[in-house]
């Protein structure tokens, strides 16, 4: 049996979600993948799944992804689970924030597909087809 990472997506908005599928569309077969509407399932997911990549949406109800990437690293779910912070609020963001509650990663909304995929490939290490790869 090979390993397969987990990629969770936490994000409440429904087009925002199709676009995390679209940029894990080249990796089916090589990673896994579940989503939540909110941070508090976010969380819940995490427990079971044991992600090796998070991307959280920094405002979802319930429970923000500030507060989620806080609850992940408290439970310490996974040592190797790393966490980026996604969002359009970018005047309530620093990067100094992002890291103190645990994320390693601050990616501004909208994201850029080939180079967001590219960095996925990367911190994952996920074979990225040709046709795929960000023209450089």
């Amino acid at each position: 049996m090979t390993y397969s990472p987990v990629v969770l997506v936490a994000d409440d908005d429904p087009v925002s979600i199709l676009q995390y599928e679209m940029v894990l569309k080249p990796f089916l077969g090589q990673v896994e993948y579940c989503s939540a509407t909110n941070g508090a399932d976010a969380v819940r997911i995490a427990v079971l799944q044991k992600p090796s990549l998070v991307l959280l949406d920094y405002s979802m109800p319930l429970m923000d992804g500030l507060t989620a990437c806080q609850e992940m690293r408290r439970l310490n779910i996974g040592q190797d689970m790393d966490i980026w912070i996604v969002s359009s609020h970018t005047d309530d963001l620093s990067m100094p924030k992002v890291l103190a509650a645990g994320a390693s990663c601050l990616i501004r909304k909208p994201i850029r597909v080939p180079p967001f995929r590219e960095m996925i490939s990367q911190q994952l290490h996920l074979d990225l087809p040709q046709d795929q790869k960000q023209a450089a």
